[in-house]
């Protein structure tokens, strides 16, 4: 302790001497000024809080306990230790980065299921937030499945799709695991905890050789080594996610959170192609769809559920009339937008001018697009035409174009 309280005041004062020396620089002294800036800049950014006051641990578990116990040990001390100031500090930066994604969809399933909330953090022990992650005995996704327990609690396996990656899906599968580990250990969450690691059978074990007592701690030293490690590295991992600022480990998250609806598909459906009709990043098609393991519904899949940015629900009958043809489905307040399939450009009609084409005798779709530089998708799509062939003769037809090509289509096409 006397070690910590000398570390803190030398970066105390190493701290004070920076901050005074760049107030006290001359006017004229710009350079030297943002020199000092910058390494105050770095301090404060590289700056690594040393002390682990046991008593204050055990106050700040004691506020963000709820549902779950939150005992402080000595193994809960060098996880956090861990966490906070070795090798263990990257870790954490890193999974901090998919935090911000992955969180709201962990609260939003734990919820709807009467879960506690802080049971999203086993998911960050499992995983460390990476959907597509393997273990060495074959376990997979956030929650770890291992394949036989996916199957057991509806997730769906095979050479097309692994749903234990499905960030829904899978937190769904995990709520019923955890309940069912829960119930079977009469309502106790260590212990449900333990048994996710090692399986109920493994603690049910313990639990016999400890004389009966339905206790974690009683039965510690009769459980395996990695669960005996697995409770307390929760704990820890809870604490340093609930006091990221006072470690000095606050972040800008790389990803965040995406609300998402569903579509359901009939056969084949590739993400790329979904994306281009929704004007999506394939990236993000993918972050939602990470259970795809080629990134399609294969043609033989009927109803799927794919999940898609809810900010584009307004494109989802547009892409309906494209994947299936279906084009007397799309509604007049959509048809005031389209996707360019063809340059797999978003552009909005907000942009552009309206114009009426009447259509000549001879002429097909295909000439009209050419001729206002549009493609022939979007001029069938703005009309909901779906038939082949030729337009019929003097039919109008709706077409959107930039304001400065206004003048050179009028002079090539008869308008009104």
């Amino acid at each position: 302790m006397l070690k910590i309280s000398k570390l803190l005041f030398i970066s105390g004062l190493v701290f004070c001497s920076l901050i005074t020396e760049a107030k006290n620089l001359p006017t004229d002294t710009s350079k030297n000024a943002q020199a000092y800036q910058a390494e105050i800049d770095y301090f404060l950014n590289h700056y690594i809080p040393l002390t682990h006051d046991e008593d204050l641990i055990r106050d700040r578990l004691a506020c963000i306990e709820k549902d779950i116990k939150l005992k402080f040990e000595e193994n809960t001390l060098k996880n956090i230790k861990n966490f906070t100031l070795n090798y263990g500090r990257e870790h954490i930066k890193d999974i901090l980065k998919r935090k911000d994604f992955y969180f709201p969809i962990f609260e939003e399933v734990l919820k709807a299921n009467q879960m506690p909330e802080e049971l999203k953090y086993l998911a960050v022990i499992e995983s460390s937030l990476h959907p597509r992650i393997f273990s060495y005995a074959a376990a997979a996704g956030l929650w770890q499945f291992m394949p036989g327990t996916g199957h057991i609690f509806g997730l769906k396996q095979d050479g097309f799709v692994d749903e234990r990656m499905d960030p829904y899906k899978s937190t769904e599968a995990a709520c019923k695991y955890l309940k069912y580990l829960y119930n079977f250990f009469g309502g106790n969450w260590e212990l449900a905890l333990a048994a996710y690691n090692c399986g109920e059978g493994c603690v049910d074990a313990a639990i016999k050789r400890g004389g009966g007592v339905k206790d974690f701690w009683h039965i510690y030293n009769y459980l395996p080594g990695q669960t005996r490690a697995y409770v307390p590295k929760f704990v820890a991992m809870m604490y340093v996610l609930s006091y990221l600022e006072e470690h000095n480990l606050d972040y800008t998250s790389d990803l965040k959170h995406i609300p998402a609806s569903v579509v359901h598909v009939s056969g084949y459906t590739h993400l790329n192609d979904m994306a281009q009709i929704l004007g999506v990043d394939v990236k993000t098609m993918k972050m939602l769809n990470p259970h795809l393991k080629l990134d399609y519904v294969p043609h033989h899949y009927q109803n799927y559920p794919i999940r898609f940015p809810a900010d584009k629900k307004e494109y989802l009958d547009i892409y309906t009339a494209v994947h299936y043809g279906n084009f007397d489905q799309i509604t007049s307040h959509e048809l005031d937008y389209h996707i360019d399939i063809t340059h797999h450009e978003h552009i909005t009609t907000e942009q552009k001018v309206k114009l009426i084409h009447t259509v000549k005798a001879g002429e097909s779709y295909e000439q009209i697009a050419q001729a206002y530089q549009i493609s022939t998708q979007q001029l069938k799509l703005w009309n909901r035409i779906h038939q082949e062939g030729m337009p019929a003769e003097n039919i109008s037809l709706h077409i959107w174009i930039h304001p400065e090509g206004l003048e050179a289509q009028s002079t090539m096409m008869g308008m009104k």
